[in-house]
């Protein structure tokens, strides 16, 4: 009788219990913001120059496809000088595959071969006694089809050799053109960026406060949205005003010492903690941080925005702004980055 007390005691229990999964999972929301550069020059001195060498003739900057974000083109005298150094493509790496059909025992030909070129990309300015090489290299394969001699295989590598030298032309000029840009704006351009952040929301329906952290999560989403590079919307606090109140609210109403409570605690002091970061609130962030902190429960990541703050802050003050949203003197198009 009393096992059987003890099973039906469980099986009334198992369902609250069940309510009450406060598993985390992520999710995301976008927003962009301003990238800034390692290397910070004065207005007037933000020119550059770029010249392109590759043994093959192609030009990279067509279209003026390589620019500096935030500074104007000055082809004689630009103050930044960026150069993409590249050798002639040439086939490399040619070697012959076999493979055996286990059904039928026949073997199998095919070849494969890549195109190459080595190069390197230079950004100097003598303003700041900054010189700087990367070596990089462009490498992609090509393959046959398969065949039931080597020979046959060889002879349909020597037919498409000029269209797959064609082909890696295009893809190289791209390759240079990518390369030549992040290397150039990651020491002195400015570009704009779409971050993926992420968020802790209950992954468990069952929960009670599962629908009000998904709509909470919407209210941030499409407020967000709203925020460009260069542009924090004035109105964006009354967008959030809904989703902060509402994460204001769970530790006042989770308070135990529990690991469930602090998990939902967590939860909110971090969500908070984007939002205000993102929003530019440092002082709230901050707060919020040392909250998580705390709370003891992954402190790290409280620790880990005590440092993105004070990082954000020293960047700033080098370049002299008081916004990750900005205006962009200089080139009216500046390089975008997208976050996946």
């Amino acid at each position: 009788m009393k096992i059987i007390q003890l099973f039906l005691l469980a099986m009334l229990t198992l369902p609250k219990t069940k309510a009450q999964d406060t598993d985390l999972d992520k999710f995301y929301f976008k927003t962009q913001e301003m990238h800034f550069p390692k290397n910070n020059l004065p207005i007037e001195k933000r020119t550059y120059k770029y010249t392109g060498i590759n043994g093959n003739g192609i030009n990279f900057n067509e279209n003026d496809a390589i620019k500096l974000g935030g500074f104007s083109k000055d082809s004689l005298n630009g103050v930044v000088e960026v150069r993409s150094a590249y050798t002639a493509l040439h086939f490399d790496y040619q070697r012959t595959i076999t493979r055996v059909d286990p059904a039928t025992k026949i073997t199998y030909y095919s070849v494969t071969i890549s195109v190459k070129a080595d190069g390197r990309i230079l950004t100097e300015c003598k303003e700041i006694d900054h010189k700087r090489y990367d070596l990089t290299q462009f490498l992609k394969s090509y393959t046959t089809a398969e065949f039931t001699t080597e020979k046959a295989a060889l002879d349909e590598m020597n037919i498409n050799l000029n269209s797959w030298m064609a082909e890696a032309k295009i893809n190289f000029q791209k390759f240079v053109v990518q390369q030549t840009n992040y290397r150039a704006n990651l020491a002195f351009g400015f570009a704009g960026y779409t971050h993926k952040l992420k968020l802790w929301l209950l992954g468990s329906k069952a929960h009670p406060e599962y629908e009000n952290y998904q709509q909470n999560y919407e209210v941030i989403k499409n407020a967000f949205a709203a925020v460009e590079c260069n542009d924090l919307p004035k109105d964006i606090f009354t967008k959030l005003a809904a989703a902060i109140q509402y994460f204001d609210s769970i530790p006042k109403r989770f308070t135990d010492d529990s690991k469930s409570h602090k998990k939902m605690r967590y939860s909110a002091y971090y969500n908070l903690m984007k939002i205000y970061f993102h929003t530019e609130d440092f002082a709230k962030a901050e707060a919020y941080a040392n909250l998580v902190i705390s709370n003891d429960y992954d402190s790290k990541d409280g620790k880990r925005m005590l440092n993105d703050i004070k990082e954000q802050k020293e960047l700033w003050e080098t370049n002299k702004v008081t916004s990750a949203h900005n205006a962009l003197a200089g080139e009216s198009g500046f390089n975008f980055y997208n976050e996946e």
